[in-house]
């Protein structure tokens, strides 16, 4: 390969027109110089120069400057942006631990920042990573580096410029292929020769420009700009920066969270499962003593009620269970990611204990693990210590550097919780751009199509944006809810989480001083009713909270709007809105002394041997899928508020529950080790109710789960008779299997039972378990639907819906009655099975309400075909 046609491959890619080789020697392969270019004769170059000395003899004679403007040429940053790829390691964490107990305060001692000689305003919901410190790994010093916009700007400069040279050297290795072709190989050239190959290109040159003058005019409407945005920043960057910053690596994404009980179970719709979940204890609190959970604003400090519920150990196991069943972290393009969160216990207030105490503290936490949970701990000292003790707070003269670096080391060797994930360069392009526009409009959200077109502009198709919002969503907090505000994107959360969370705050600020967390101050009675029932109007948003809204984009019924939709709060009747979370928590609410047995709602380990606490977010989702059961046949609302008859508390509410216009009341209580469900009327009442109600508690239990992440790992039980800690799981065959007890206990009885439609008898001492399946299982309301699908897909002709009634069991007046309320077969065909679930007329003296007698009827009606299709489907 000739250093003239090397010129030629220059000019024509890079728009470098200079003779570059006139006053410099090149490098070839890393040998010695060869013949420097001012000689008389070039003889044929037959090793490839390689990409370095390339630029650096473009160097010699440009300068920096004037290379990086003639290779940062569109086509370069265009391919770079539409087909760069970085391989990043990736720990997710989620900050956890009560208020208080150091986790702004260990975020600093990460960062290398001087510590906090002050009391801090509380971490509201959650912080977005975006703020709360997207941060590197410098693998060399072992220190957390924080990366602010400035540092990612400088990482994707200092990528392209990479990019650029790879892309000019990729270049010159096709035109030496070319040249490697037998026939196709430079001659040698005298000094003659080489002039007037000079002069013929010299001519070349200008009939090209005219012809790429031309083709640029007709193509400037789809050229690729860089005079604007981001990609002139990074372009700048380049151009202003000598420092050589690597995007690949190990990176590290911290969310921070507030620790009060009622932001932790809001904590799980907005952050999604982290990798890493630290959990921050302050050891110089004794492991066993109930926290009093705080509100600090303003320096005042509040307590956020005094019903304490969680101490340090019960913190510690409910964190560590509730991750234990969280399904893995879900983001695009990734390539390995772990099977479960992995948890780091960091021990804050070190200086205030001994190292007896702390190794107390250790033999405690460790022995208070179940074997399995043990492997979701990451170990300080295998077998005997798993906590990291540190004083978050130790000032920069007395080693806080060196404090800082111990525990960035320990963090970064934890690599069960590395994601591997092949992420986009134009991604974190583009999160650039959504700040960067965000800040300058001055608001907290874009529109869609302001981020579908910053998408265009770095060769993203609007799959691959929304693609990208999805990560940015998962990782990091940008929010966007396409399902229900389809044209807002949340570049900053704070107008949702900042206006939930001074909700909540409203219940624990004094009066004189809700002027710290309001725009204006609340009236008394307003504070009152959301406290005590619940409830709120969208007049106090509007009123005390308008600050954090930017009408007409983002307004309070927007935000309504949206927290229905993930059963944060429930729309309830004259305007009221119900927030579970802003209710107080119970002291101890006496068992219910009814006729049958509580239904309890179990969680399991993966394997369902051990149990584990309830879910954090579990409980309130629960409440809110059950509100949204508004209309008859079956609405749930609740009773008066009567402290003496009826529960209305965060953890123990008490409904109404109205089926085909009858009224019930229902209890549910959340003991924290598990869900309790009681049904407050007759065992007769309960024979006939009480199945409808656990299928409407378990699809509101099954829906909660997918709302927060966690597996489907929950299973009806009792209590067990013979011991206190031991629960009576109901196997899907109505078998009984005891948790804890060697012998499973006796469970029979009606009372207990009648939750599952199976009556008059005793299941435990039944001969076969085919007499609790479809053959005799009693069908309630609930199974309309399933009924009426299986009829339609057996291809079930509607119009003889009234001879299958009377097959049922229905007498002839109630049909006739059917006829004339009706006008169409098919809603008389739905009448006439409501009926029949209703076990009207003569359905028991038929056999009752069961997939068999529905079978038998359909045959005797002479429709075997759908007989047949339900036979197969539910009695096989």
């Amino acid at each position: 390969m000739t250093i003239s046609k090397l010129k030629t491959v220059l000019k024509h890619y890079f728009g470098v027109t200079l003779d570059l080789f006139s006053h410099i020697s090149l490098n070839y392969g890393g040998g010695p110089a060869r013949q420097s270019a001012t000689s008389s004769t070039v003889t044929t170059v037959n090793h490839l120069p390689t990409n370095q000395s390339i630029i650096s003899g473009a160097k010699q004679l440009l300068g920096d400057r004037e290379l990086e403007n003639q290779t940062l040429q569109p086509e370069v940053i265009e391919k770079w942006l539409s087909e760069g790829v970085v391989e990043l390691t990736v720990t997710r964490v989620n900050m956890h631990g009560p208020p208080g107990a150091g986790k702004t305060c260990a975020q600093d001692l990460l960062l290398n920042n001087p510590p906090t000689n002050y009391v801090t305003d509380s971490t509201p919901i959650a912080r977005p990573a975006v703020k709360a410190t997207r941060i590197s790994v410098d693998n060399e010093a072992m220190k957390w580096e924080k990366v602010d916009r400035d540092g990612l700007l400088e990482r994707l400069a200092s990528d392209l410029k990479e990019a650029a040279a790879s892309h000019l050297k990729e270049k010159v290795l096709a035109t030496h292929h070319e040249e490697s072709i037998p026939g196709n190989s430079s001659p040698v050239l005298t000094d003659e020769q080489q002039t007037s190959e000079s002069q013929d290109e010299s001519t070349r040159e200008r009939n090209d420009s005219a012809t790429e003058a031309d083709e640029s005019s007709l193509a400037s409407n789809e050229s690729f700009s860089i005079g604007e945005g981001v990609i002139q920043e990074i372009v700048g960057t380049i151009q202003s920066s000598e420092v050589q910053l690597n995007l690949s690596g190990h990176w590290l994404y911290i969310i921070d969270s507030g620790g009060q009980p009622a932001y932790q179970e809001l904590l799980p719709l907005f952050v999604r499962a982290a990798s890493l979940n630290i959990i921050t204890l302050d050891l110089s609190k004794p492991l066993d003593d109930k926290l009093d959970f705080q509100y600090r604003i303003g320096r005042e400090i509040f307590s956020c009620g005094l019903n304490l519920k969680y101490s340090n150990r019960e913190f510690f196991q409910s964190a560590i269970s509730s991750g234990a069943i969280l399904k893995p972290i879900d983001v695009p393009h990734v390539l390995e990611t772990p099977s479960h969160p992995m948890n780091f216990v960091l021990g804050t207030h070190y200086d205030l204990i001994n190292d007896d105490m702390l190794k107390e503290i250790n033999k405690e936490l460790v022995s208070s693990l179940k074997p399995e949970m043990k492997d979701y701990v990451v170990s300080n000292v295998h077998g005997e210590s798993i906590i990291f003790p540190v004083n978050t707070l130790v000032p920069e003269d007395k080693g806080r550097m060196k404090a800082g670096q111990d525990l960035c080391q320990s963090i970064a060797n934890c690599e069960d919780a590395f994601l591997k994930i092949d992420m986009p360069l134009r991604w974190f392009a583009f999160e650039l751009w959504l700040q960067n526009v965000a800040e300058k409009k001055s608001r907290c959200f874009l529109i869609i199509d302001e981020a579908i077109f910053a998408g265009k502009r770095f060769k993203m198709s609007v799959d691959d944006t929304k693609h990208a919002l999805q990560y940015l969503h998962n990782v990091t907090i940008i929010l966007y809810y396409p399902d229900i505000l389809p044209q807002l994107v949340f570049v900053d959360p704070k107008p949702i989480l900042e206006v939930l969370s001074r909700l909540l705050a409203f219940t624990y600020v004094k009066r004189d001083s809700l002027k710290l967390i309001a725009d204006s101050k609340p009236s008394k009675d307003d504070i009152k009713k959301l406290h005590s029932s619940g409830c709120f109007k969208e007049k106090l948003l509007i009123d005390h909270l308008k600050s954090l809204f930017s009408p007409p984009h983002f307004e309070p019924s927007h935000l309504l709007k949206l927290l229905i939709h993930l059963r944060i709060i429930a729309s309830g009747e004259d305007g009221d809105y119900f927030f579970p979370c802003a209710l107080e928590s119970y002291t101890e609410p006496p068992e219910p002394q009814i006729e049958t047995k509580p239904l309890l709602i179990v969680w399991q380990d993966n394997d369902g041997i051990n149990t584990l606490p309830v879910p954090q977010g579990m409980f309130p989702l629960v409440i809110t899928h059950l509100l949204t059961h508004n209309k008859y046949p079956c609405k749930v609302d609740f009773p008066p508020l009567d402290p003496h008859q009826y529960y209305r508390y965060r953890d123990a509410l008490s409904f109404w529950i109205c089926i085909n216009r009858k009224r019930y009341t229902l209890h549910i209580i959340n003991r924290y080790t598990h869900i309790e469900v009681y049904f407050d009327e007759s065992v007769q009442e309960a024979k006939v109710n009480c199945p409808y109600i656990r299928e409407l508690v378990i699809k509101a239990v099954i829906k909660s789960a997918d709302a927060i992440n966690v597996e489907h790992n929950h299973v009806t039980a009792f209590s067990c008779p013979k011991r206190s800690t031991c629960y009576c799981v109901v196997e899907k065959d109505h078998s009984i299997n005891c948790t804890l007890c060697k012998r499973s206990a006796d469970i029979s009885g009606d009372s207990y039972w009648c939750w599952f439609g199976i009556v008059d008898c005793a299941p435990t001492l039944m001969p076969s378990v085919g007499a609790y399946s479809g053959y005799s299982q009693a069908l309630n309301i609930p199974a309309l639907d399933d009924i009426l699908t299986d009829l339609k897909d057996g291809h079930y002709y509607s119009s003889n819906w009234k001879d299958l009634g009377l097959k049922l069991g229905l007498h002839d007046t109630t049909l006739d009655t059917i006829e004339s309320d009706y006008s169409t077969v098919e809603d008389r065909l739905r009448k006439c099975i409501v009926k029949w679930l209703q076990r009207a007329d003569g359905v028991d003296a038929k056999g009752g309400a069961t997939w068999t007698t529905l079978v038998n009827a359909l045959e005797r009606n002479g429709s075997k075909p759908t007989a047949n299709h339900i036979r197969c489907k539910r009695l096989t």
